[in-house]
């Protein structure tokens, strides 16, 4: 998730377990833990660029990792807070541990992939359940927040505030799997009327609410890509279909790189050649406001060792245009 959803998560586990002794110390601090597994984002530029794609949420977001970091997180807060009344290490600790799990917890539901467990398994867990930016999450979520900060330590409104907001935002992500379970299965009987063969079928939110689906088929020489949102009913989906052309890597099929990039978009990619001749692979699980963008792309550059890969700003578009036509398309 961003950012801010991560802190304001932080901060709401660790109020609801240690708010009552320290107040708004313990939003502070659990919002500075929540913030910990993504600062590996401070460690990928030193990587090449595919190598750094599996860095990005690799072992800062497996399960073992706050078991490690949470102790030594609990102990420099330890030392900072000295006179904090009622807390020892064990405490801190266990603030700093909450916030860490919660925030990879939350993470297993976007579209990235997550290094569950790591450094034992390479698998990468995602959901696709939620967007990585979700207003309906988290702007209710920080509200309730903001809203307690205002009550001394504790008072009976600050418990009942922060486990509202627990609770608002724990079915808010119930309802993100049902929404992806919902938007799956009206695709696959309307493949199943129209007679089409496919192979894997992929649903991922687009930004900002989990109202907008991007719908991915696979058959056997690419994919179709529609939007469908959950107020459709018994709306057809418009696909656009787009060649895999995976012809285009023939000469770099044993290539560490392609074998990573191949690995990253877990065989949801285009490869195409652009007006200049360009070579480019992009990753089709993410969705973007506009039709024909793509919010990851690498560039391929064959050189003597094998291929150059670079990459890309991730696309994220949000223009009024844009945005217009995404709330005319969710058809509230």
């Amino acid at each position: 998730m961003d950012s801010l959803t991560q802190v304001v998560l932080g901060a709401a586990v660790a109020e609801a377990a240690f708010g009552k002794k320290i107040g708004n110390k313990a939003i502070l601090w659990g919002g500075v833990a929540g913030t910990i597994p993504d600062l590996d984002v401070i460690v990928s530029p030193f990587f090449d660029p595919v190598t750094a794609l599996f860095v990005h949420r690799g072992f800062s977001h497996s399960l073992l990792f706050p078991f490690i970091v949470a102790p030594l997180v609990g102990w420099l807060i330890s030392k900072i807070e000295r006179n904090a009344r009622g807390m020892n290490w064990r405490q801190w600790t266990l603030l700093a541990f909450l916030s860490i799990f919660t925030h990879s917890f939350i993470d297993y539901f976007n579209s990235y992939g997550t290094g569950i467990f790591e450094p034992f398994s390479s698998y990468r867990l995602a959901l696709d359940s939620i967007g990585i930016i979700d207003f309906f999450y988290t702007l209710p979520f920080l509200a309730t927040i903001i809203w307690l900060m205002f009550y001394p330590a504790g008072h009976k409104m600050r418990k009942v505030l922060v486990w509202t907001g627990i609770l608002v935002s724990t079915l808010y992500l119930g309802y993100t799997v049902s929404n992806k379970f919902k938007v799956e299965g009206e695709v696959k009987r309307e493949l199943a009327s129209n007679g089409i063969a496919y192979g894997r079928v992929l649903s991922s939110p687009l930004p900002m609410t989990n109202f907008l689906w991007m719908v991915v088929v696979q058959d056997n020489a690419g994919f179709y890509i529609g939007y469908r949102s959950v107020f459709d009913g018994d709306k057809p989906t418009k696909f656009d279909y787009v060649k895999q052309n995976n012809h285009l890597l023939t000469h770099f099929e044993q290539d560490r790189a392609i074998s990573g990039l191949k690995r990253f978009t877990k065989g949801f990619y285009v490869v195409e050649v652009d007006d200049d001749g360009r070579l480019w692979l992009h990753d089709l699980r993410f969705g973007g406001l506009a039709r024909g963008e793509f919010v990851f792309s690498f560039q391929l550059k064959p050189s003597l060792d094998g291929v150059e890969v670079t990459r890309e700003h991730p696309n994220r578009r949000f223009t009024p245009e844009n945005i217009r036509r995404y709330w005319k398309r969710v058809g509230l």
